[in-house]
């Protein structure tokens, strides 16, 4: 999700939210899966699996520009120290907003049936 003043966007759709709607993506970012709130906008990979119900080997497709499977809208993370072999940190929002734009993606393609 980017942030530009007041207005926020979601990266897969790039089009404006309303003000339920962005509220609703504030709710689900800082909510888990059973709707439970969080305090931690900050995931580890593990927990980013468990979220977005992908595989291990899957999110690395995923996440990888050379892959065929890549998809660009999916959470890469950021390394949490400044060591290169630092663990990533992925945003909880971007995982929300990942699965959000998968399903709207599925319910468009399946309307007209």
């Amino acid at each position: 999700m980017q942030h530009e003043g007041n207005v926020q966007y979601v990266r897969a759709e790039r089009r404006r939210l309303s003000k339920g709607e962005a509220n609703l993506v504030r709710i689900q970012a800082f909510t888990d899966e059973r709707g439970v709130i969080v305090d931690e906008p900050v995931l580890r990979f593990a927990e980013l699996l468990a979220i977005t119900k992908v595989r291990k080997s899957k999110a690395y497709d995923l996440m990888n520009p050379k892959s065929p499977g890549y998809d660009p809208d999916f959470p890469t993370g950021f390394p949490l120290f400044d060591s290169p072999r630092s663990p990533k940190g992925y945003w909880r929002h971007e995982a929300m907003a990942w699965l959000e734009g998968r399903s709207n993606k599925f319910r468009n393609q399946h309307k007209g049936n």
